[in-house]
Order: C-alpha cells, then sequence, then structure tokens
C-alpha cells in the first residue's frame, strides 16, 4: 500500500514537472540591443536597436528598428510558426520585399528562415531566438548567407 502511493505521488509530481519542460516560451515583448554582450560579427555595432515582438502561436511578428550615426532602418515580417515555407513579405526601410519565410522550434528556442532577393542577390537569414530562463533576456543569434558568404551576428537583448 505505502509503496503504491509514493509511486503515484511520484507520478503526480512527475507529471507538472514534464508539462512545464514541454512549454515554449513566448517571446512577446519590448526588445533593447545590450551592446556590451552582442557581437555582430563583421558588420557595424548599431547606435541603438529595438525589437517589438508580437507572439501569438503559430504567428510570431517582429518590428525592428535599428539607429546608427548615419541611418535609421526599420524592418517588420510575420512568420507563421509549423516548420513549412510560407510565401510572405519583409518590409525594410517601407519597401516590401517578396520572401520565403519558414518559422519552427528546435526544442524551446524559435528559428526563423527568410529567403528573399535584395540588390539582384540572394539573401538566406537564419534567426535563432532563446529566452533567459527569467524571460527577461533574449539572446538573437543570426546566420545570414549572402552572395559575398556567410556571417553571424550574436545579440543579446533585454526585456524593457
Amino acid at each position: 500500500m505505502i509503496r503504491a502511493l509514493a509511486a503515484a505521488v511520484f507520478v503526480y509530481l512527475a507529471v507538472p514537472s514534464a508539462y512545464l519542460q514541454d512549454q515554449k516560451p513566448n517571446f512577446t515583448g519590448t526588445w533593447t540591443l545590450d551592446v556590451a554582450k552582442s557581437d555582430f560579427g563583421p558588420t557595424p555595432l548599431p547606435d541603438a536597436m529595438t525589437l517589438v515582438i508580437r507572439h501569438q502561436d503559430p504567428e510570431v511578428s517582429i518590428a525592428s528598428s535599428v539607429k546608427n550615426q548615419s541611418t535609421d532602418s526599420t524592418g517588420d515580417v510575420t512568420f507563421t510558426i509549423d516548420a513549412k515555407e510560407h510565401a510572405g513579405k519583409m518590409r525594410v526601410n517601407a519597401v516590401d520585399h517578396d520572401a520565403q519565410l519558414t518559422g519552427m522550434w528546435d526544442g524551446k528556442a524559435l528559428v526563423l528562415v527568410s529567403r528573399f532577393e535584395v540588390n539582384g542577390g540572394s539573401l538566406e537569414l537564419t534567426d535563432t531566438l532563446t529566452l533567459a530562463e527569467d524571460g527577461k533576456v533574449l539572446s538573437f543569434v543570426r546566420a545570414a548567407r549572402t552572395p559575398g558568404g556567410t556571417f553571424v551576428a550574436k545579440t543579446s537583448f533585454n526585456k524593457r
């Protein structure tokens, strides 16, 4: 009897724990770049960068603004998180680009792939987003494949 009760308690305690481990993070929020914790690879560091993410499965939308000494730029894109490629638009500085967009989960990491043409060349961006356990720090790793080569930027954002 005691053994059966102990087994039942173990199962009861294990189920919520397993359930919580399978929970996918929600990336919704306004995120500001932490320059000190970021590495933009061969590209220059921006003066400031903000991401506004709206995440309601199965969709995630990301609006970005980047400020540099000489230019400011904005972007906007929406992904469906179903591991299928979808035709969509990427808005960069008020110009829409036709794109092939794929969103998928890799454990608790959200992977977003964008393929589009820019200035006569093809560009592929693979963005991997992860959240710290407290949900206040966003890691955003971008691998960009361009006709000139591939580079990786590792950025860190703090939730506002």
